[in-house]
């Protein structure tokens, strides 16, 4: 009988696996957490789940692994969970993951190692968005600490108060302010510390809060000290209720205006001195009505384009930028007047000064509105920046489009000679790299059949413009569909310059700097008064002593305001500026100059210094007031450009133009009898075959080592430049006859005959070197050419020699 059932025993067990599985599976793609399955760290199998949570589609993570997804923090963390599991043991983790629009989400993964029947080990788990409770802890927790930082080091008077007018909590401020320790003030009501004239109303006002008349209010009153002394306060007063609606306790803040209620004229007088500072600042600032005029412009704006203040007020101040600059911030413009804040941040652009001319500038804008709402106007400013913009394009134009990667495109036109196309005509091995060709791919194909997505996109377009203009082309950030990549989104930074038949560009993935800028933007702090966002840091100095400074301190340079105030500030000058800084502060009505200033971290900042004299209501000289501001960039700018006009970038030589000069001032100058000065033209044997034979690489290590064991081969006042691909010359100032020449000359071929180490090979590389004595009242091209006469020579009697003439 047990025989007879066990087929139908069988059979039920299947139909149940059946209705299980079914179970399984109507569970799983309902379920809100992601259900997932991975093999040697590949997704086998992911519940549909994850597209309502990371915006993937199933098919397009099966078959990778999930280390794209995470955030580049969280790497170590992910890596370890995945260890831990595939090492047989269960784990659980929190970390970020990207979502299909380049968010990250919190999420709580938990796996359980997995071994199939072939014996494979995996993993299946699943995963759980937490971003909206981390989110919501984190915000939690950041409440609670600022009430706490807020109550404890507050400025001004804070307490809860029963309902009978008892003191339940009080924040050091107030204590200090009404003068008694903490446990005075818990032992007393609000009514004993008043002042008898104000109890009354004060008591109304507190009844009326307590029946649910009025939410809260403000009065000023007056508080009696133990002294016998009033203290003047601000109160704002609002309640905590009960589940019953009653007061569960009464929050006070007391702001102390005894000062402002004594002396009305002291207001004033700040308001002035603060007008001043910021007048005093580099930034010209700027107020426009809604009509887009001009109403109040600073002073600054004389030193920034030229124009006087009454000059510029009443005019629409976008007449003056660049037109080509003007189309392109116009929708900012626009978007400022209908109440955006699409400015704040700053934009580049030229504005025309008072001559003509026309000069590179950041400008500022933010809207201002009144208590209803209502549009009252826009507040700016306007920083000078040409000579950063100058540094920029001289470092451009030394660099030549040195971005890698970066190709060589000639033009092709087609029957009506119109631009139609763009062939490669040299690549870079970055370029190769990138695009996933051979340079013997790429050269000769077209653009667009390599890249099509260029035709669409704009940027075969922009190519066109550059060879129908002449204008170089830089455009950063932009958003391009990557064919090499399957289509996927990429940001690029890139530039192009015409050439005689075409364009030469450059490009840089900045994916990974869009998505971080994007983050970031959004945390962006958007509403602050224009004074707190100045980039320049205003100081106000009475005989070398800090008495005001503006709050941008902490933001450009780290230090709090009370870091500086009564603090000489020489003390955060760099210690080698000292003395060039007081000149400049205290010489003539208005300076300009350059100084390090030491931040919080103790790193220093290169900054530009514009200093005035300051003027009290009187017209008596009250210190000086002036304007900081970082310009690190433009010093790295010009010492990188003064380096590379210089010296030769491979070698460290100097290189051909530098040594030309110094060798004709060496020549120009009257020579002491028996002292001599002596060209070395000195060429390597054979440099090309090593180049063909080994690689540029190769080349590159020898021409580098020759370059050193020449240098040390040589006196102190010797020169050495590479004037050539395998051309060094060496001056020699001082030797006493050519044969002391060709002694030293002697030495650096010895030298460089010497075995060369290099990853490819070990090469044997030999000089050729022809000497010549300097002849006074020839020219510098005479000398040369006469050394590189007799160096042919050597090169003719089979090189590794020195021939002097």
């Amino acid at each position: 009988m047990a025989a007879t059932d066990r087929p139908d025993q069988e059979q039920s067990a299947t139909l149940r696996g059946d209705v299980d599985a079914d179970l399984y599976r109507v569970l799983v793609e309902n379920s809100m957490d992601v259900m997932i399955h991975t093999v040697a760290g590949v997704v086998q199998w992911v519940s549909p789940a994850v597209t309502g949570m990371l915006g993937w589609a199933p098919h397009e993570l099966v078959g990778r692994t999930t280390a794209h997804l995470w955030h580049p923090d969280d790497r170590e963390a992910a890596s370890a969970l995945r260890d831990q599991v595939y090492a047989g043991r269960p784990g659980r983790g929190v970390f970020r993951l990207r979502t299909r629009d380049g968010r990250y989400l919190w999420v709580e993964s938990s796996m359980q190692p997995f071994t199939n029947e072939l014996g494979t080990v995996g993993a299946v788990g699943s995963m759980r968005d937490l971003t909206a409770q981390i989110e919501s802890e984190n915000a939690r927790l950041r409440s609670e600490e600022r009430f706490r930082l807020l109550t404890e080091n507050a400025t001004i008077g804070m307490c809860l108060e029963s309902a009978d007018g008892r003191f339940l909590l009080v924040n050091p401020a107030m204590c200090q302010m009404l003068g008694r320790d903490t446990e005075r003030m818990l032992s007393s009501t609000w009514q004993e510390l008043t002042h008898p004239d104000d109890v009354a109303v004060g008591e109304g006002l507190f009844a009326d809060v307590a029946a649910g008349r009025i939410p809260s209010f403000h009065l000023r009153k007056r508080y009696l000290k133990p002294d016998g002394s009033v203290l003047w306060g601000d109160l704002s007063v609002s309640c905590v209720r009960n589940d019953d609606m009653t007061v569960q306790y009464f929050i006070a803040q007391i702001v102390d205006v005894t000062d402002r209620v004594r002396v009305e004229k002291a207001l004033a007088d700040s308001e002035r001195h603060y007008r001043s500072l910021v007048e005093g600042a580099s930034e010209a600032l700027l107020e426009v009505g809604p009509d887009h005029h001009a109403t109040w412009i600073s002073p600054a704006i004389k030193g920034v384009l030229g124009w006087a203040p009454e000059e510029l007020v009443g005019t629409v101040l976008s007449d003056l930028v660049h037109p080509e600059d003007r189309e392109r911030t116009e929708a900012q413009r626009t978007g400022v007047f209908h109440g955006k804040d699409v400015f704040q941040r700053g934009d580049v652009m030229r504005m025309r000064t008072n001559s003509g001319t026309y000069r590179w500038v950041i400008g500022r804008a933010r809207p201002v509105f009144d208590a209803a709402g209502t549009l009252l106007g826009v507040v700016g400013g306007v920083q000078d920046i040409d000579e950063l913009m100058a540094a920029r394009l001289r470092l451009q134009a030394t660099l030549d489009t040195e971005f890698d990667p970066h190709v060589l495109l000639e033009v092709v036109r087609d029957e009506a000679r119109q631009i139609a196309d763009f062939v490669f005509v040299e690549v870079n091995p970055a370029a190769c790299d990138y695009l996933g060709m051979s340079r013997e791919e790429l050269v000769g194909a077209r653009l667009l059949d390599v890249q099509p997505g260029h035709l669409h996109s704009g940027i075969l377009e922009m190519f066109r413009r550059v060879m129908e203009t002449g204008e170089p082309l830089r455009v950063e950030d932009f958003a391009y569909e990557q064919e090499l990549m399957g289509g996927a989104q990429r940001r690029y930074d890139f530039q192009a310059v015409r050439t005689d038949n075409g364009v030469s560009s450059t490009w840089r993935d900045v994916t990974d700097r869009h998505a971080m800028v994007e983050a970031l933007a959004v945390s962006e702090e958007m509403h602050r008064l224009l004074a707190e966002n100045l980039s320049d840091v205003v100081v106000h100095l009475r005989d070398g002593v800090v008495k005001w400074v503006t709050p941008s301190l902490t933001s450009t340079l780290g230090w709090s305001q009370e870091d500086w105030l009564s603090r000489q500030i020489a003390d955060f000058v760099h210690e080698d500026d000292r003395t060039s800084c007081e000149a400049g502060l205290y010489t003539g009505d208005d300076n300009l100059f350059r100084a390090r200033i030491q931040a919080v971290d103790l790193s220093h900042h290169w900054v530009q210094v514009h200093t005035r004299r300051f003027f009290d209501q009187d017209g008596a000289q009250n210190g000086i007031v002036a304007s900081l501001r970082i310009i690190d960039a433009e010093v790295a700018a010009e010492a990188e450009l003064e380096t590379r006009a210089r010296f030769d970038q491979l070698t460290g030589l100097l290189n051909r133009h530098e040594v030309l000069e110094r060798v004709a001032t060496v020549i120009s100058h009257p020579r002491r009898t028996g002292i001599e000065a002596a060209v070395l033209f000195c060429d390597i044997d054979g440099f090309k075959n090593i180049n063909d034979e080994y690689g540029h690489a190769c080349g590159d290590t020898v021409l580098h080592t020759v370059a050193d064991r020449v240098t040390s081969c040589l006196r102190s006042g010797d020169l050495a430049a590479r004037i050539g691909g395998d051309e060094l010359l060496v001056l020699l100032d001082g030797v006493h006859d050519l044969a002391d020449a060709a002694t030293i000359a002697e030495k650096i071929r010895r030298a460089v005959a010497q075995p060369i180490h290099t990853d490819a090979a070990t090469v044997t590389a030999t000089m050729s070197i022809g000497v010549t004595l300097a002849v006074p009242g020839e020219n510098v091209d005479e000398t040369i050419a006469r050394a590189d006469k007799v160096m042919y020579q050597a090169k003719r009697g089979g090189g590794d020699r020195v021939i002097g003439t």
